[in-house]
């Protein structure tokens, strides 16, 4: 079976509409800090629940700004892939948290 993925112009800036959030979806990591490695057949292994916001909606912008690194539901949104970079284009309700870097 062939997936689809869509892909986005690289003429024209993304935009989203309304209430959308647009994240570039950070790689879930292989080791903890203290160097054991975490295999991928673990029980409790997900698709990566953190990124960074590319760009927000009007809807959410007194929320999000792009440059936030966020956790957000992974079960939600569309999945994009450009430039060998995974996206994702979610509902800004979908964002649970913005790390904070203090």
């Amino acid at each position: 079976m062939a997936y689809y993925w869509p892909t986005i112009s690289t003429t024209d800036p993304l935009v989203p509409l309304g209430k959308k959030v647009w994240i570039r979806v950070e790689e879930k990591p292989t080791k903890l800090d203290s160097g054991i490695l975490l295999p991928e057949s673990d029980a409790f292994f997900s698709p990566s629940d953190r990124g960074q916001v590319v760009a927000v909606g009007d809807e959410v912008k007194e929320n999000l700004k792009a440059g936030d690194h966020v956790i957000y539901n992974w079960r939600k949104g569309d999945d994009y892939q450009y430039k060998n970079e995974h996206y994702i284009m979610l509902e800004g309700q979908d964002v649970l948290a913005v790390i904070s870097d203090t």
